[in-house]
């Protein structure tokens, strides 16, 4: 399909992964409208709207005369998430609650949820599936979890899909906050020359995807279910997005480390509340559905970065 003419919404298009997305889509010629409490610091859109999704009054005029939506607005703290779960809960399944009734209602061609791994919590094997029960560890994960529910729900009545995404890690991620991804934090701690900090012992895995094959997997799919509709084999489907390999954290710090040059050392913490031990899933579903596959190894994601 081409994507010329298309109008799509973006919520929290102005944060790591929405302005990547949204740079791809308007290079293919879509009209990017982009949702968001903070102004994009990059230009790859038509129309900037300063709302705050809780603002259930601002939705209607949001989604009028969209063909598509990627719903990536979140609070994306686990620790936040328990110190603040009101909070947390508001904006992670209220507002997407509210947002997707209002698709539905006005007939949206394509909703697309941006989940995430922590829906499954502690696996009870690994690699995680779909089919893996849904026992998240924090107030974040169990909101996430509701909202992916209630998307593959509402696939009976518009195409949706929920895209449960594992660790995502690529250039202009932020590293403002001590709870900013981990590969974030340790670029900025290595390229100043600081010490890298571990939270336990640093056996704890992820599964690290660069944003470029995030992006690319959320734009695949939006076009299977823009062009086959409820047809598509992604309608009310969640899909993993990762690529099946797990990386210690000590073993990330060592090569962040490694590939930057640097002096850094390793120095370890106590474990925090919320963090999952082991993390790897696996994307054969959303292989066998979509032209779909990730392509960046972490070593040449991260040199692209350090």
């Amino acid at each position: 399909m081409t994507w010329v003419g298309c109008r799509v919404l973006i919520t929290g298009g102005s944060g790591f992964i929405g302005q990547h997305l949204a740079a791809s889509l308007c290079a293919q010629g879509a009209e990017v409208v982009i949702v968001d409490i903070e102004e994009p610091r990059h230009s790859n859109y038509s129309e900037f709207k300063c709302v705050d999704i809780t603002e259930t009054d601002k939705l209607p005029e949001l989604v009028n005369d969209i063909d598509c939506i990627f719903h990536l607005a979140a609070k994306v703290s686990v620790q936040d998430s328990i110190a603040e779960p009101e909070a947390n809960f508001a904006v992670n399944y209220s507002a997407t609650k509210n947002l997707l009734e209002q698709a539905v209602g006005s007939g949206i061609k394509a909703f697309l949820f941006a989940s995430s791994a922590a829906v499954y919590g502690d696996p009870k094997y690994l690699p995680v599936d779909e089919k893996h029960s849904l026992t998240p560890l924090s107030p974040y994960g169990e909101a996430k979890g509701h909202s992916d529910l209630l998307v593959q729900k509402m696939g009976q009545l518009i195409p949706t899909a929920a895209l449960r995404l594992f660790n995502v890690y690529g250039p202009f991620q932020s590293d403002a906050s001590p709870y900013s991804g981990v590969i974030a934090l340790f670029r900025k701690r290595t390229l100043a020359g600081d010490n890298l900090v571990i939270f336990g012992d640093g056996s704890s895995t992820r599964d690290f995807i660069h944003v470029d094959d995030v992006v690319l997997a959320f734009t695949t799919c939006a076009e299977q279910l823009l062009m086959e509709g409820k047809e598509s084999p992604c309608c009310g489907s969640a899909l993993n997005i990762c690529t099946g390999e797990s990386t210690t954290i000590a073993d990330l710090a060592d090569l962040c480390i490694e590939l930057a040059g640097g002096d850094s050392e390793i120095e370890t913490r106590p474990s925090r509340d919320g963090d999952i031990a082991h993390s790897s899933g696996s994307s054969a579903k959303i292989q066998s559905l979509l032209n779909w596959s990730p392509e960046v190894l972490l070593e040449h994601g991260l040199l692209g970065i350090l």
